[in-house]
């Protein structure tokens, strides 16, 4: 079994639209793949809050997910996408 995590933001290292995903073998810890996303540009800036498998491939297999962002700033309020 694996176990899948993604950045909420952006690394130092990246552009403020990069998301990163990892996955872990559940048993051993061990890393399995990396895979980075661009999210579009928006204001206010977005953040991955939630992400579900849509299907059982995983991450390193060409898996499915649903990715839940959210935003917010003194201007524009909530947004979620």
């Amino acid at each position: 079994d694996a176990l899948v995590v993604g950045s909420e933001g952006y690394l130092d290292d990246d552009d403020h639209t990069v998301r990163r995903f990892w996955q872990f073998n559940e048993s051993s810890g061990a890393l399995m793949c990396r895979r980075a996303v661009a999210i579009p540009e928006a204001t206010p800036r977005q953040y991955i809050t939630e992400l579900v498998a849509l299907d059982s491939a995983g991450l390193c297999d060409g898996g499915q997910f649903l990715a839940l962002s959210r935003g917010w700033s003194r201007a524009f309020g909530n947004e979620m996408r």
